[in-house]
């Protein structure tokens, strides 16, 4: 069988086969109890935990898992255990050898469509669970199929390909039309990324806003992450190698298996509360490796990330005004945890100065909202405007490094909103930390030659 022959049928149990003798994948042959009673056994350990109408919701409804590799194939066993049982898998890839640092693959699972694979064992489990197949994976031809006879969505839908990231739109798209609810997720080195889109909600926005059928003709894989995740929530452990693929200097994106892990932990509790319609929070950040770091280290870890993100966004900066990289926004700052109380949101109205020339320099500015115009006054009096800045840029860095007088004028050309950091709480941040003054420095210097 090729990965690419289409749907399957149903794997499992049939309806008729309530007990008896079944053939496990291994060949094993062993005795089945009634269906109801297995099923009762199954779930017996979930009571007092996942109430008895949860528990329905979930073995009644379909879930789509759209994308088996490591992130969505971390959910169909979770879910399975959970007692789900009817299930839609949607995936066109093929197991090798280095997929099994993350994914849920065995040595003789090399060379097989993956959702055939898991349709394969995951009737060891439950052998009266559901499995159809489609090993062409998300297509213009089977989208509103298989989103139609859905009740929940999991997008794992790779985003490597510039043909995985059609589908993935065409996913969204079709589950926004039909209004069903998207749990996507996103594994970046040691951080778990999992927003959900309640397309239910008419006034939720396709990935929220951040991407449009217009951004799809030569869209990239860096540009569409640049366009859907903020670089705030980029873990510290991943800017080098984003460097390097700005660069085109590496030939693929390192991943971990305990991330992809994450999103099969979190998808079964808020995929109960999605099918349950209750509220969930739309966006979920775990970092694991800044979880298990000390308060000394995460301080450390904080200052080395700001650093390393205004130069990472300085260069991303550029491919922006190319037109392949998004605007980013500095509220979605959950990476930055430890800074909400330290960054000060401030409006300001149309012609307001911000800071002025001449005066002295003690804190930093991310515009949040809106745009400002940068002006140097030389010394016959004659004002020239420097440059036009708009959200998820910045200004104001010299006074983190010096006391020397603000050299520019910078006024709110419309209404404004910034994000203020004193240099004081950035000096605090980065005491430990020389090398994430080194970047800033470097910033500076880019943006003083430039």
């Amino acid at each position: 069988m090729s990965a690419n022959d289409g749907p399957i049928p149903l794997l499992g149990a049939t309806p008729e086969h309530n007990g008896g003798v079944f053939r496990l994948s291994t060949g094993e042959e062993v005795l089945l109890p009634p269906r109801e009673e297995l099923y009762t056994e199954l779930t017996l350990r979930n009571r007092g935990l996942i109430s008895m109408d949860e528990q329905q919701m979930l073995r009644r409804s379909t879930l789509l898992i759209a994308g088996c590799g490591a992130v969505g194939g971390a959910t169909i066993e979770p879910l399975l255990r959970a007692g789900a049982e009817h299930f839609i898998l949607c995936e066109p890839g093929t197991y090798d050898y280095n997929n099994a640092n993350r994914q849920n693959m065995r040595i003789q699972d090399v060379g097989k469509n993956k959702a055939a694979a898991f349709a394969e064992k995951m009737p060891d489990i439950n052998p009266f669970a559901e499995f159809e197949v489609h090993t062409d994976g998300i297509t213009l031809d089977n989208v509103a199929d298989v989103v139609g006879r859905s009740d929940l969505i999991i997008d794992g839908v790779d985003v490597t390909e510039p043909p995985a990231l059609q589908a993935k739109f065409a996913l969204h798209r079709e589950a926004k039309r039909l209004g069903k609810p998207v749990i996507g997720g996103y594994d970046i080195a040691g951080t778990q990324w999992t927003p959900t889109y309640d397309y239910r909600d008419p006034n939720v926005k396709l990935f929220d806003g951040r991407l449009t059928e217009a951004d799809l003709p030569g869209l990239t894989p860096m540009g569409f992450l640049s366009k859907v995740i903020s670089p705030l929530k980029i873990p510290i452990e991943m800017i080098p190698e984003i460097e390097r693929q700005l660069r085109g200097q590496a030939a693929y994106m390192p991943q971990l298996g305990y991330t992809a892990l994450l999103f099969g932990v979190l998808v079964v509790r808020l995929g109960i509360d999605v099918l349950m319609e209750r509220d969930v929070r739309d966006s979920i950040l775990i970092d694991v490796p800044n979880e298990v770091r000390t308060t000394k280290q995460r301080m450390s870890t904080t200052g080395r990330r700001l650093g390393m993100l205004f130069l990472a966004n300085n260069r991303m900066r550029q491919l922006k005004r190319a037109g392949r990289l998004g605007v980013y926004l500095p509220e979605e700052d959950e990476v930055f945890a430890g800074m909400q109380d330290v960054l000060v949101r401030e409006e300001w109205i149309p012609d307001e100065a911000i800071i002025r020339q001449g005066e002295p320099g003690d804190a930093f500015f991310v515009i949040e909202e809106g745009e400002v115009i940068v002006e140097r006054t030389a010394a016959d009096g004659k004002a020239t405007e420097l440059a036009r800045l708009g959200p998820g840029e910045y200004f104001g860095e010299m006074a983190l490094l010096n006391d020397d007088p603000r050299n520019a004028t910078v006024t709110a050309a419309v209404f404004t909103v910034t994000r203020k950091l004193t240099n004081d709480h950035f000096a605090r941040f980065l005491r430990s930390s020389a090398a994430g003054r080194k970047q800033i420095g470097r910033v500076a210097e880019e943006r003083e030659q430039g």
